[in-house]
């Protein structure tokens, strides 16, 4: 098999071809610029126009779009189409879509029923109840009106009923307080935590499961004793840390307390003596 070499840089390539594949690249980008490209229209160049929405001034290639609007937005505004009216029982203006322009009559659907009893009483639509009664805001003290049937309602709006339930919840108010839970457990917690975890080798002292990110556990809780010792800390994984903390609150669970507290005395003592902190005399 011959060997090939490139018409330009004349280096080794693999198959008949006259150019390596970087010379390739360089060579069809000057054989298909300006007027070597298929798409040439004698350098067509950008076109000013004016927005038929906003009226601002714009630049665009007459090739590639039609040059009435400047933006997605103004198109979009300028496609609705909008006319204004005037409603026929309050005489107020207001806007609506083109296509709308006889079927809207009134600027609101209360304008609107009260149109239709007084041009047509008669009709199924003006003959239901929808009585308008007045009633207070529970929450932010404003009048507001609905229908007889809703007279059951607090509030004028949903923002008025979420803002009015976070100040009925919060704290003391409800029901699932508890005394509130502090979060900070003192400068040296994530300090012991890393060293709880070493000592006990990623596992749970419960039922052995391996894991980088188990939970250190308070064998006596942080809020009694306010204080983060190695020997008052065991490793626990998630299912085990709940069974913990529910029997804790169920049993007080002292017997299990003690034992843990002294199992971890002597495993602290073991490592002591097994990185020569500490000197054992025979």
């Amino acid at each position: 098999m011959g060997k090939y070499h490139c018409i330009n840089c004349d280096i080794e390539i693999d198959r008949q071809r006259k150019r390596c594949k970087k010379c390739d690249i360089l060579w069809r980008k000057k054989r298909y610029r300006n007027e070597g490209n298929p798409n040439w229209k004698n350098g067509i160049t950008k076109t000013v126009s004016n927005c038929k929405a906003c009226g601002k001034r714009f630049q665009y290639y007459p090739n590639s779009r039609i040059g009435k609007y400047c933006s997605n937005k103004c198109r979009n505004v300028g496609r609705m189409k909008r006319i204004t009216k005037i409603c026929l029982q309050c005489g107020k203006e207001f806007e609506t879509h083109k296509c709308y322009d006889k079927r809207v009559k009134c600027c609101s659907k209360k304008c609107g029923h009260a149109y239709r009893c007084e041009t047509n009483p008669l009709s199924p639509s003006t003959q239901r109840n929808i009585t308008l009664i007045v009633l207070n805001c529970a929450f932010c003290k404003n009048d507001f009106e609905v229908p007889k049937k809703e007279s059951y309602k607090k509030y004028c709006s949903r923002k008025c009923y979420g803002d009015h339930r976070k100040i009925l919840s919060c704290g003391e108010n409800n029901p699932a307080w508890r005394g509130g839970t502090v979060t900070y457990r003192g400068s040296d917690w994530f300090r012991k935590r890393r060293e709880c975890r070493k000592r006990d080798n990623f596992r749970c002292r419960r039922c052995e499961e391996y894991n980088t990110k188990l939970d250190v556990h308070h064998i006596i809780p942080y809020k009694k004793v306010r204080r983060n010792d190695l020997e008052n800390l065991i490793l626990l994984c998630c299912r085990c840390h709940k069974r913990v903390e529910s029997n804790y609150e169920k049993y007080g669970m002292t017997n299990y307390i003690r034992k843990m507290l002294e199992e971890n005395r002597k495993l602290g003592l073991e490592k002591a003596v097994s990185n020569g902190r500490i000197v054992v005399k025979v």
